[in-house]
């Protein structure tokens, strides 16, 4: 799976929408639990929409779906990056590519 993977259609138990504030959700669309695809998905949505704990969390959760994700962790590092965390960045970039992802552009420009 490569990283911009997950700009691609999935079958999901939800659909990312945007509220009447204009902030991101994932409404459900069947009665089974949001997949780990809704979840990165609602992640990358909050922290775009500047919402980066939020979004730490659910990448989180989705980390606890799939632990050996590399987009996932890709993922995390931004959000960690994002939030002034740059060695939590690093760290979560490290393990992308050790698990077969790419982040060494952003090792190399951000990371020691």
């Amino acid at each position: 799976m490569g990283f911009f993977d997950f700009l691609k259609p999935k079958q999901s138990a939800g659909t990312l929408k945007t509220g009447a504030n204009g902030m991101p959700y994932v409404e459900k669309t069947s009665s089974g639990p949001l997949s780990f695809d809704d979840i990165v998905e609602s992640a990358m949505g909050l922290n775009m929409t500047g919402r980066p704990k939020e979004a730490l969390a659910a990448i989180n959760k989705a980390l606890a779906m799939k632990p050996n994700d590399a987009d996932a962790y890709h993922i995390r590092g931004s959000i960690k990056h994002d939030m002034g965390d740059t060695d939590g960045a690093c760290a979560d970039w490290k393990k992308a590519n050790s698990l077969g992802g790419n982040a060494n552009d952003l090792l190399r420009k951000y990371c020691k």
